[in-house]
């Protein structure tokens, strides 16, 4: 049986998970603008560590990544 419920607005956190496959070789750079802690992981790599609660800033960071391989990606935002 599938239970919804209702998330407050205010009050939670989530963490996505997934793959990502770059098409070039080299630097590529990340960016997250969200509204209060954001931290984010690729290849197991903390690249963004902002746990911090404030708004509109975009954040970035970078990680070298080779063409056509899988990277493991985290996100974490409350």
């Amino acid at each position: 049986m599938l239970q919804i419920r209702a998330v407050d607005a205010d009050n939670f956190s989530v963490r996505w998970t997934g793959q990502i496959q770059p098409q070039g070789s080299g630097a590529h750079t990340f960016y997250v603008n969200s509204d209060n802690g954001r931290r984010l992981w690729v290849n197991d790599q903390l690249i963004i560590d902002k746990w911090i609660d404030d708004y509109g800033t975009e954040y970035s960071g970078s990680i070298s990544l080779t063409a056509n391989k899988k990277y493991t990606i985290k996100f974490r935002v409350f």
